[in-house]
């Protein structure tokens, strides 16, 4: 929908399709992992987590299966940051409306491969990394990136989708303005 181009801090080039402003948020897609990431990282800086974490360490009893795949145990969040979970994408099914609560069917889930041995594209790795930045910072992922990141760089004008849950989708459906990502890009 838009294309900005910036050279030395300078924007050089931009363009925006028909029926486009300026002005108007645009789907960030894919690019919401980016600022799951950010997020993950500031969390890290901040001392409330670690990349090296156990993920399973993240959640209690009513988040677990009672019988917990036994490589749930060895997964970290930096095999969800790198897409090397092994788990299955659910992401589509919470997208359509097919899960009722995706932390604990994403949880509960059988593994394709052991975490960390390959990488394999997963959007469902973001929502579970929302879900523990939450946790660790008792706040919705996007308040705590207001906080860290979109309030220093002046973005005042975002959205980001959520899951039933209440907690945002991290894998896609944040919403941003185009000049605003070009700030995050800088």
């Amino acid at each position: 929908n838009s294309l900005m181009v910036i050279d030395e801090g300078k924007v050089v080039y931009e363009h925006w399709d028909v029926g486009c402003l300026p002005e108007q948020l645009q789907v960030m897609w894919s690019v919401s992992k980016t600022f799951t990431a950010i997020a993950v990282g500031f969390a890290e800086q901040d001392g409330l987590l670690k990349t090296s974490d156990r993920v399973i360490d993240f959640f209690d009893g009513d988040d677990l299966p009672e019988e917990p795949h036994p490589w749930l145990s060895e997964l970290t969040l930096h095999d969800l940051l790198i897409m090397s979970s092994g788990w299955p994408d659910h992401a589509y099914g919470a997208i359509q409306g097919h899960l009722e609560d995706w932390t604990k069917t994403t949880l509960a889930s059988g593994f394709s491969f052991k975490p960390g041995d390959r990488f394999e594209y997963n959007s469902i790795n973001g929502y579970i990394l929302s879900v523990i930045v939450s946790k660790v910072t008792g706040k919705k992922m996007v308040e705590y990136l207001d906080e860290k990141l979109f309030t220093p760089l002046g973005i005042d004008r975002y959205h980001w989708l959520e899951s039933p849950q209440g907690y945002n989708t991290g894998g896609w459906g944040l919403y941003l303005a185009t000049e605003d990502l070009a700030k995050v890009g800088m």
